[in-house]
């Protein structure tokens, strides 16, 4: 009995500091969740409102500094003008007629060989092909004949002064030698010029005469109808070559906009297929009458074609900016480059900027076209900024939903 009751005070003791503990831990824990509980709801609130930023800048682009610089981005202040003070034609580019020979034989045979294909690039006085001819073996027989002429003449022409310095012969025989050497001569350079004249060529040793029909400039060959061993005359035309390095446009303009047109001015021609690489040309000529069915003045427009790129046949538009002419009222037109336009989620867009490196698109009804600029109805005003270089990097940004820099 003394025993028992000295134990129980210590078991009361332990049981006590138990029951502590665990109250303590179970407070700890419920601590611990309602730190985890607010973290948590703190997350999802900063997540919506994450997501209410995006929602309110969505469709805005953003590019670093580096990817504006790879990107060539370029602004404009949008302009304005009058209808009256531009003129749009159509037209058609066709090769330049001053440099557009047909080439065929002088004189008539058969073909003997034909040495260039349709669309070769020539150079001048390069051989096309060559003709067999009677005239050629007659005059290849004159020339021969006066050649063997001139030989005798000069032979002649020696042993008269052989002669005459022995004192065997008068100097009137010199004379005489002298003065047939040079009717010799002057024969055989007249049946030179008359071969020449027809395109022959002179005949060496035993070989065939022929004619050489040959490029009379460089161009190119857009026109064959030479076939080996077909028969030819004076009036065949055997090739056509362009020289395609300049063209022409033909443009109608009616007779009341043709007074603000000048020669040398610069014309700005949009071919068909590249709406967005404008080619500047020149006026060089003004028809000098108005046609009586059309009441219009044909204006000729000289393009430059080095590179070969542009086509004759081709349909063209010419705009002939009028800044003399008087501007209407109320016929301001908003005007922006072709290339500033883009197709965003099925609507036009140009790209407006809205920070640093931040660009919004704008939506636009687009109205006439007046060469590579467009007039824009609604959605832009006269000085507002877009950007004209660098657009279609913008749209693939905003197609892809990011601010990355572009590929």
């Amino acid at each position: 009995m003394m025993m028992i009751s000295r134990t129980s005070p210590t078991l009361f003791l332990k049981g006590i500091t138990v029951a502590l503990f665990v109250v303590l831990v179970g407070c700890g824990r419920a601590r611990s969740s309602e730190q985890a509980e607010g973290k948590a709801a703190a997350a999802e609130h900063k997540a919506e409102g994450a997501k209410a930023e995006h929602h309110d800048d969505e469709g805005v682009v953003q590019l670093s500094p580096e990817a504006m610089k790879r990107a060539d981005i370029r602004f404009e202040r949008v302009g304005t003008l009058s209808s009256a003070q531009v003129l749009i034609a159509p037209a058609e580019l066709q090769p330049n007629a001053d440099r557009i020979p047909r080439v065929g034989p002088r004189v008539a045979g058969r073909i003997a060989h034909v040495m260039v294909s349709l669309g070769a690039n020539v150079r001048a006085g390069q051989p096309l092909a060559t003709i067999r001819s009677p005239e050629a073996a007659e005059a290849a027989a004159t020339l021969d004949s006066a050649r063997a002429a001139e030989t005798l003449a000069r032979r002649s022409l020696a042993r008269e002064r052989e002669l005459f310095e022995r004192k065997v012969s008068a100097q009137r025989e010199v004379l005489e030698a002298e003065a047939a050497l040079e009717n010799a001569e002057a024969a055989v350079r007249a049946a030179e010029a008359r071969l020449a004249a027809k395109g022959f060529s002179a005949p060496s040793g035993n070989a065939e005469p022929v004619v050489t029909v040959t490029s009379p400039i460089a161009g190119t060959v857009i026109e064959r109808t030479a076939a080996a061993d077909a028969p030819v005359g004076p009036d065949t035309v055997l090739f056509t070559i362009a020289d395609l390095s300049s063209l022409w446009l033909t443009v109608r303009v009616s007779e009341t906009s043709v007074e603000a047109i000048r020669r040398g001015q610069t014309v700005s021609v949009l071919v068909g297929g590249r709406p967005d690489r404008p080619v500047d040309g020149r006026v060089d000529y003004i028809a000098p009458i108005v046609a009586p069915d059309t009441r219009t003045v044909d204006v000729r427009v000289q393009v430059p074609n080095r590179t070969g790129e542009l086509r004759p046949g081709t349909s063209a538009s010419a705009r002939f900016d009028l800044p003399d002419r008087p501007m209407s009222a109320g016929d301001a037109r908003v005007l922006v480059p072709r290339t500033a336009i883009q197709e965003l989620n099925q609507s036009n867009v140009v790209f407006v900027p809205s920070g640093e490196n931040r660009f919004t698109p704008q939506p636009v009804m687009l109205g006439s076209s007046f060469g590579d600029q467009v007039e824009v109805l609604s959605g832009l005003t006269a000085g507002d900024r877009i950007v004209i270089k660098g657009a279609f990097t913008l749209k693939a940004q905003a197609l892809r939903g990011t601010g990355g820099d572009p590929e």
